[in-house]
């Protein structure tokens, strides 16, 4: 797994495309850069488009959207400790150790 590449989940590019959808048409919207005989009432829309942006924000925020190799690779690692699988024990011991070497590296004398 170390020297195959992983790729980016279809959710996670999915979610940021529609965030910038979202915020462009936002602030397409403030600025008033909308179609009014094709939308209408341009304060409804104002409405709806901020509350599509918010809920698309949250969504985002709230979902792990990894793009980097080193976060595809905990989130699968993340996978193996969540199913009991090999490597639990060695997680708990690498981090142990990582915490180990950076408390004795904080210590000024």
């Amino acid at each position: 797994m170390d020297s195959e590449k992983l790729k980016v989940h279809a959710g996670t590019v999915v979610r940021s495309v529609l965030l910038v959808v979202a915020i462009i048409n936002s602030f397409c919207a403030a600025f008033g850069i909308i179609p009014e005989n094709i939308i209408g009432d341009s304060e409804a829309y104002n409405t709806a488009s901020q509350v599509i942006t918010a809920a698309v924000a949250a969504w985002n925020a709230w979902k792990n959207n990894s793009y980097t190799q080193n976060a595809l690779k905990a989130d699968e690692y993340l996978k193996t400790l969540k199913a009991g699988g090999v490597g639990a024990d060695e997680g708990d011991a690498a981090t142990a150790s990582t915490t180990k070497t950076e408390d004795s590296s904080n210590t000024k004398e």
